[in-house]
């Protein structure tokens, strides 16, 4: 029995989620809605009024505090999503303190489940081939290290309910290639830096994944707060390599026969080539480990292979 889901409850179950119109949050909403809970989104754009029913809009931000009273009155669970990636200027505001306010705003609430989202990013820089959860963190670049802030403000918050952290690798899905590297028309240099970082790992896991693993963890019994990495770094077909060399058999119908990997340099070759320009690299060969995920049960849906064919199917 799921003492988290709307059928085992005689009232509905609110279901808060901030950033849920981004990658991940999306796909969180999606899955909230199809186990009937009581969906709230936060937003500072609401795209359309929205009123009684399963699913409701609330302009705000997390940035301020009064935001997210109303948002979070009555929450029982909460997946925090939202996240400032591209302005530097506005990320310690967005990642750091907007999760201070969730935390202060939660702590007086009676939430039972508290699912975090962060980033594998918060590693930075390692020596660790096979990075586990245990790893230390030394984030490199300003969103890494406000990620990495955030989530030693929920670490140590103390909240009066269960907190799961989830840091994922390289979230794609079926529109969005997070980086990847695809052999279309003749473009020059997407194929000279296939030939630099083919032996690399691409890190790819898909949004759906992720949101399903913060669903999945809310029966589950943990020691909270807990971290999770989600990652499909044991897949073979993970590799800037590989995945082109699918891509190209796909679009070519060229599926009954082997494709060769695409040519590309030695893994160290682009290692030392970053260190060079940059003084802080990690290998591009390490491995991220999500043992601890598959432990609790958690079966990953989406294959590397399954997520480049979604890949083209969206694109046709």
């Amino acid at each position: 029995m799921d003492p988290f889901h709307p059928l085992q409850m005689d009232r509905p179950i609110v279901a808060c989620v901030t950033g849920g119109t981004g990658l991940i949050g999306r796909q969180i909403v999606k899955l909230l809605l199809e186990q009937r809970y009581e969906v709230r989104v936060l937003t500072r754009n609401p795209p359309e009024p929205t009123g009684p029913g399963p699913f409701r809009y609330y302009g705000g931000c997390i940035e301020r505090k009064e935001s997210l009273l109303p948002f979070l009155d009555g929450c029982d669970l909460l997946f925090h999503c939202a996240a400032e990636k591209q302005d530097a200027v506005s990320m310690k505001l967005v990642n750091v303190t907007g999760t201070e306010n969730i935390l202060t705003v939660l702590s007086d609430s009676a939430a039972t489940y508290f699912c975090h989202i962060s980033t594998i990013g918060v590693i930075g820089k390692t020596e660790t081939m096979n990075v586990d959860e245990n790893a230390q963190c030394r984030p490199i670049n300003r969103y890494e290290t406000t990620k990495y802030a955030a989530e030693q403000l929920v670490m140590h918050a103390k909240l009066p309910c269960k907190v799961a952290i989830l840091r994922p690798t390289n979230v794609v899905d079926d529109h969005r290639r997070g980086g990847l590297l695809f052999p279309e028309g003749s473009d020059v240099t997407a194929r000279l830096k296939l030939f630099l970082k083919g032996a690399e790992h691409a890190h790819i896991v898909h949004a759906e994944d992720v949101a399903r693993a913060a669903m999945h963890l809310m029966p589950v019994s943990f020691g909270s707060p807990s971290i999770y990495h989600v990652s499909l770094d044991d897949d073979p077909m993970n590799t800037f390599a590989a995945i082109w060399s699918l891509y190209a058999a796909i679009v070519n119908n060229n599926e009954t026969h082997a494709v060769a990997p695409a040519a590309h340099l030695p893994v160290l070759v682009p290692y030392f080539l970053r260190r060079i320009r940059t003084g802080a690299s990690n290998r591009g060969d390490i491995r991220y480990a999500s043992e601890k995920l598959l432990a609790t049960g958690f079966v990953y849906r989406n294959s590397v292979e399954a997520t480049i064919r979604r890949m083209v199917a969206a694109g046709q």
